[in-house]
């Protein structure tokens, strides 16, 4: 059995492994492969469903040299892979949290984004830009519609259903992507599967379905819960899930 929280071993590295989304990132893909230019992507949906992970797939996917030709997933081979997972900050990726970003780190990716990329992909994210106050949306307006930066992918990401606190002009210049809450089926194969590349013993279909519903259906909610039985290494069974989750029924 692995000694690696379950919660960073399985975080999807491909888009397939975003369960639940029933080709919701389509659009995505078929963006990455094409090279469209001008994309403003915008993330959002339930915490622990894969916001984050998607844009870290997309992102990598746009550096790619070599994605995927059917999926659009990045090689993570490649030079482009390699640069976007071992320098989070550069002039061809750069990231800003919402809750801490203000006018001086605008500023900051004001002047990064006029860095030549010499015809590759940059991509700009700001995640939970919903806490952003409305000068500083007006302003990241302004870049997201500036045509000098068509070959910059702008992503963000907003927690559950706070699209509406984005300014109207701004949201109205990204395809909207909404990550979906996996159905209880879905997430018991999923977690059955995880199960068996852990060497997890599974006694009882029925606790898994307990484990979705205690966490409901969230994935990262999930992982979290069944890396209680990995530690232990307790078989999962309707009696463990009980007494580990202290459920009722």
């Amino acid at each position: 059995m692995s000694n690696i929280d379950l919660r960073f071993k399985h975080r999807p590295k491909q888009f397939d492994g975003l369960i639940g989304q029933n080709g919701n990132l389509s659009i995505v893909q078929r963006a990455i492969l094409t090279r469209r230019k001008a994309m403003r992507i915008v993330f959002s949906g339930p915490y622990g469903c894969g916001k984050s992970t998607a844009k870290d797939i997309t992102a990598t996917g746009f550096h790619c040299n070599n994605p995927n030709p059917l999926t659009g997933d990045p090689c993570y081979i490649c030079e482009g892979c390699r640069m976007r997972n071992f320098i989070f900050s550069s002039h061809l990726y750069l990231e800003f949290d919402g809750t801490t970003f203000n006018t001086e780190q605008y500023d900051y990716m004001r002047e990064m984004l006029v860095y030549d990329t010499c015809g590759k992909f940059r991509v700009c994210v700001v995640e939970e830009l919903h806490r952003l106050n409305i000068t500083l949306q007006e302003k990241l307006l302004n870049l997201v519609e500036n045509p000098m930066f068509d070959t910059t992918v702008f992503i963000i990401v907003v927690a559950n259903d706070n699209t509406y606190k984005v300014c109207e002009p701004l949201i109205q210049r990204f395809t909207h992507i909404k990550m979906l809450v996996p159905s209880t089926q879905e997430i018991i194969n999923w977690l059955r599967t995880i199960c068996q590349q852990e060497g997890l013993p599974v006694k009882d279909e029925e606790a898994l379905s307990m484990i979705a519903d205690y966490s409901q259906n969230i994935p990262r909610r999930c992982l979290g819960n069944l890396e209680k039985f990995a530690i232990l290494e307790e078989p999962v069974s309707v009696d463990s899930v009980r007494k580990i989750l202290d459920t009722r029924g």
